[in-house]
């Protein structure tokens, strides 16, 4: 989607939650032959028009650095319920401290979710 590709993916999981049938995409419901030849028959049959540009616009907002933030301000929420301290929109839990997450959580999920190198092939 980052390049403006419409997706043809089945309706669920994270699929489901980042293609917009019709729109950045088609999704098929089930997970056989017929439903993924019917969607790759839709898509070639022009029946429906996707706008690159439109579908660039939308990957944006499953990158990894907001998937990052948002499990930074996940787990500051689930602390903060737990201390009964209130929590920001950046995550800040408490007295506008942010929550201590030294090389844990979120550290961690940015080294797996952005990949510097490309991976090595045998």
């Amino acid at each position: 989607m980052a390049c403006g590709t419409p997706v043809i993916a089945w309706s669920r999981g994270g699929c489901f939650e980042t293609v917009i049938s019709g729109v950045t995409g088609i999704l098929y419901e089930q997970l056989d032959v017929a439903a993924i030849c019917a969607a790759v028959r839709d898509f070639i049959s022009g029946r429906i028009s996707f706008d690159p540009s439109r579908i660039a616009q939308h990957a944006p907002g499953f990158s990894a650095s907001r998937f990052t933030e948002s499990m930074k301000h996940a787990a500051a929420e689930a602390m903060a319920s737990r201390s009964g301290s209130p929590v920001d929109r950046h995550g800040n839990a408490g007295q506008g401290r942010p929550p201590h997450f030294g090389d844990g959580i979120g550290m961690a999920s940015e080294r797996m979710m952005v990949r510097k190198e490309p991976p090595v092939l045998a």
